[in-house]
């Protein structure tokens, strides 16, 4: 039984715990356990053994000697967002993705000012996807990156086009805090922008969520203030749904804040 195995690992994991000495040096191992039971999990052994390696690679991911018992109904989202980011990652390839363009507009004056890049999937079998239905899905895995350096490089040449037909706008577009803290993140955006010199920095405006910003608001706010030294705005989005304390204004140098609603 899974409660039988559970305590049998912990044995296991509590003996392998024990430092021992290898030619004078005192050595400390620790293990990442997965556990499969028959014939839940599987009833043959590859099917067993296949079980065991997903929960093991679960329990790494936990952290250092720990155990995790292998979950069906967990293992079958993993697989499921797996296959999102296939189809993502081939559908980037095929040029599903595109940008649709919401205007800013002063509502004393009726002029329009900018614009925000949203980020819209074709997808070859579900239609029209929202970021909401697979953003998630994408989050943490390399291809996160790519997809956001497209939305930036399809952005900043729309943004110029408007500009040589005299659309003197400004443009939003969302990066997420993963894409901004990368270490060639602002090298990436100079090198962009420097395709277009006639563009002005100043007409892009990067919007970042508060609470991805405060996950580590030491290196958000040196990479923001890089940014906003070549002319590049910042907008801090969703103001009010993380910890919302104004202090942090002070350390998160923002053009603009977007207050949500909530708030």
């Amino acid at each position: 039984h899974a409660e039988d195995g559970a305590l049998l690992v912990e044995r296991i994991a509590d003996a392998l715990h024990e430092p021992f000495a290898v030619g004078g040096v005192e050595v400390d191992v620790g293990a990442s356990i997965g556990v499969a039971t028959h014939p839940e999990d599987g009833r043959t052994c590859e099917a067993l053994l296949h079980a065991a390696d997903q929960a093991m690679y679960a329990a790494k991911q936990q952290g250092r000697n720990c155990y995790y018992l292998f979950d069906s109904q967990q293992n079958s989202v993993q697989n499921q967002r797996q296959e999102m980011i296939r189809q993502a990652a081939e559908s980037l390839r095929n040029g599903d993705f595109e940008l649709y363009y919401q205007p800013k507009v002063n509502m004393k004056t009726g002029q329009v000012l900018g614009a925000e890049a949203l980020l819209r999937w074709q997808h070859p079998e579900r239609g029209l996807l929202s970021p909401s239905e697979f953003l998630p899905l994408l989050t943490g895995d390399p291809l996160m990156a790519e997809l956001e350096e497209w939305v930036l490089r399809q952005g900043i040449q729309q943004l110029h086009e408007w500009h040589l037909h005299d659309l003197r706008l400004t443009l939003s577009i969302n990066i997420s805090g993963q894409f901004l803290q990368e270490s060639g993140f602002v090298d990436k955006l100079s090198a962009l922008l420097a395709l277009y010199p006639t563009l002005p920095a100043s007409a892009l405006e990067l919007e970042i969520l508060e609470t991805t910003a405060l996950e580590n608001i030491t290196r958000a706010s040196e990479i923001i203030r890089r940014c906003r030294s070549r002319g590049v705005g910042f907008a801090l989005d969703d103001f009010g749904t993380g910890y919302s304390s104004l202090t942090h204004l002070k350390r998160l140098p923002a053009d603009a804040i977007k207050i949500d609603c909530s708030f």
